[in-house]
């Protein structure tokens, strides 16, 4: 193992072994300084032991229950705090290719970033959170066809921070059971009317945001519609994903989405996303446009 982390008098120790070219990897630290893994990169003044082959340097410091990781060592702007209990891998902070996920998410955001417990600050996410976003990082086939943007859509996917209407249902949902404890009338009604105004605004902008860009997958595209959709009609109750259907031709039937109001009763929602080279044929009949049979064979 290359890299080992230990927290030792509050502070986030790395122990690097390299496998070869200790000799050269000492004395570029001692000179101009060097990137162990593409991540951190180490100046002498950051070495606090050197033995058996392996090079000790600190990362990060404890404040409260949180390590802040070193700037200088991620060469990042934003501060980066993760709960100290956590199992501490290599896999945190370096992707393959020997990518830094920290410094990626770092010109993605502008804020303080949190790995913890969520809810307590402005923008933190779960472990569990962040260990999905490891998982959909790009594999190092992905990374030999795709630019710098691709490795960025997928951050931005991932993080909750980015999407907007999470955190936006949430409000929704506190302040409507804020609002039946409301004696005025039309104080209710005025907050009613902000709220539903505040809902119908973002999953405008998100909308907007979406037809802007096309790097998202189709998946992307689909969830992200799904969930505005729920977000618009907060009837729906539940949301399963390609659910098995039995059709009358005894063939199964996988809608992308089976939407369940309070009611029971179901809608099903065939999400396709936006592109004229798919949807429609180039040649038009009678000034009419034709759909594909990828479209229509959906419908």
């Amino acid at each position: 193992m290359e890299l080992e982390f230990k927290i030792v008098d509050n502070e986030l120790m790395c122990v690097y072994t390299p496998q070869s070219g200790f000799d050269y990897i000492l004395d570029k630290i001692y000179n101009k300084g060097y990137k162990v893994k593409n991540t951190f990169f180490v100046q002498e003044k950051d070495l606090i032991n050197i033995k058996e082959g392996s090079l000790h340097f600190i990362i990060g410091k404890k404040e409260e229950k949180y390590i802040k990781l070193n700037n200088d060592i991620f060469e990042v702007k934003n501060n980066f705090y993760f709960l100290s209990t956590i199992d501490f891998k290599e896999k945190l902070f370096v992707a393959p290719y020997r990518i830094s996920i920290i410094k990626k998410l770092d010109k993605l955001i502008t804020f303080d970033f949190y790995v913890g417990n969520e809810d307590e600050h402005n923008f933190e996410i779960s472990f569990d959170l962040y260990l999905e976003l490891l998982r959909q990082f790009p594999t190092s086939t992905e990374l030999e066809h795709y630019s710098k943007n691709r490795i960025s859509s997928i951050l931005k996917e991932a993080l909750p921070q980015i999407d907007k209407y999470e955190y936006i249902y949430k409000k929704y949902l506190s302040r409507k059971k804020q609002v039946s404890f409301i004696k005025n009338e039309e104080e209710e009604y005025s907050k009613n009317i902000e709220i539903e105004l505040e809902q119908f605004t973002t999953a405008l902008d998100e909308l907007k945001e979406l037809l802007n860009d096309k790097e998202h997958t189709e998946v992307y595209w689909q969830k992200k519609i799904c969930s505005i959709l729920q977000l618009i009609y907060p009837k729906y109750i539940l949301c399963k994903r390609e659910m098995q259907f039995r059709g009358i031709d005894n063939y199964d039937k996988k809608p992308d989405f089976v939407l369940v109001d309070a009611n029971g009763y179901i809608d099903i929602l065939e999400i396709k996303k936006p592109d004229t080279q798919i949807l429609t044929k180039q040649s038009s009949y009678r000034n009419n446009y034709v759909p594909v049979k990828n479209l229509s064979g959906s419908i």
